[in-house]
């Protein structure tokens, strides 16, 4: 099993990761308690390997540029299934993560990658095997990485509060997996979702006429002629009989209980 004192090569496949193909793109990972070596000591990144390159001087390859820089960290995939708690920095036994070394740099970036954070601004080294967002340093090498973060104009990376609501780089639709507060339309989605009331409220329709309803086949017994009208028939072309109902009324000068009969 890989450790930090004998960190495995990065082309170990973690967890989710497919197989690498001849001329496609490499891994993206998040790299945890980083710490930068050069010749095999731990140390500042040289400003020279991050500086970029003068305009008109001579061209470096990166084989030479990088010459003796290594990273050790812990590594996650951000393609997995776990890729939330991996941008997190929350790196327990729930998914699989392990200690690694690089050896190989191509470069090292400062950017906004939508694949960290919803686009968070965090230093990336770059190998021919993978890409990794540099999050938080080992203890003893957090010095050196703030000087580093400080020449690059890096805001810090680190392991994510355990505690409060959902982060906005967090999806919505994975809303149910933070396993910390909720915000006010969460909870109230979460309370509609198992309501009675919600589930019934939401079967109703605001349709003038439900598709496929007929008015009830039956018509007064005694009107066969009637039948498959409506149960309710008024007609206002008929004219209008004004009668006598043979009601009481009361009449002036009377007391309760007198009356005219119509």
């Amino acid at each position: 099993m890989p450790s930090r004192e004998e960190p495995a090569p990065e082309t170990w496949a973690i967890e989710g990761e497919s197989p690498l193909v001849d001329g496609g793109s490499g891994w993206v990972r998040a790299l945890m308690m980083v710490e930068a070596r050069v010749n095999g000591k731990p140390m500042p990144i040289p400003h020279e390997m991050l500086r970029e390159k003068a305009s008109g001087s001579k061209d470096v390859t990166a084989t030479d540029r990088y010459a003796g820089l290594s990273f050790v960290g812990a590594a996650a995939s951000l393609t997995g299934a776990a890729r939330l708690k991996a941008m997190a920095g929350w790196f327990d036994d729930s998914f699989e993560w392990f200690w690694i070394k690089i050896t190989d740099v191509l470069s090292i970036e400062l950017r906004a990658d939508s694949r960290f954070r919803g686009g968070a601004l965090c230093v990336w080294v770059v190998s021919p095997i993978a890409e990794y967002a540099l999050m938080s340093a080992w203890p003893k090498y957090c010095d050196d990485w703030e000087g580093t973060l400080r020449y690059l104009g890096s805001p810090t990376c680190d392991r994510w509060r355990k505690a409060g609501t959902r982060p906005t780089w967090w999806p919505e639709e994975r809303a149910s997996d933070w396993p910390y507060e909720q915000t006010i339309e969460e909870k109230y989605k979460d309370i509609s979702a198992n309501d009675p009331l919600s589930l019934l409220a939401s079967k109703l329709t605001l349709e003038t006429q439900l598709q496929g309803m007929s008015w009830t086949e039956s018509g007064p017994h005694d009107v066969p002629e009637a039948a498959g009208e409506p149960l309710a028939y008024v007609r206002h072309d008929e004219p209008w009989v004004i009668a006598c109902d043979s009601g009481i009324r009361v009449t002036k000068g009377h007391g309760e209980g007198w009356g005219e009969q119509c």
